[in-house]
């Protein structure tokens, strides 16, 4: 793993090996930041030919409703037009995730099943990074 970028709401690592960027939300983002590290995370797509992606969303626990409809309405099918094929999230567990963790978790789902990208979640990042290295 490479680190590629760091500050007080997001790490981003490069894993070469397994064509994938894994990136964890720290703590809650506000819209405006989410998207722009977001973005980012876009850039680093292009920038190394990434088909999978990896996230964790245990500690971010809010994601703000303009900032979600921005992820399923731009930022997702940008993802999908670059290559993406593969995601997996790790997410609080059942039973703890909010209300819009838990909307998104759906509409992820959905939107990325309708492209052809399989999506899973995990309850931790190291279930998350067997099943990436196991594509």
């Amino acid at each position: 793993m490479e680190l590629l970028y760091e500050d007080k709401y997001i790490k981003i690592n490069l894993d070469k090996a397994h064509s994938c960027l894994e990136y964890s939300w720290l703590q809650f983002t506000p819209a405006e930041e989410y998207k722009k590290l977001l973005d980012k995370v876009y850039d680093y797509t292009i920038q190394y030919g990434i088909t999978k992606l990896s996230t964790d969303v245990k500690d971010m626990r809010v994601i703000p409703q303009d900032a979600q409809e921005w992820t399923n309405t731009d930022w997702f099918p940008r993802m999908m037009q670059q290559g993406v094929k593969h995601y997996a999230i790790s997410r609080v567990k059942p039973g703890g995730a909010s209300m819009s963790i838990k909307a998104m978790e759906q509409a992820v789902k959905e939107q990325m099943a309708m492209a052809g990208v399989t999506t899973e979640y995990f309850d931790d990042i190291d279930s998350a990074r067997k099943w990436i290295e196991s594509l």
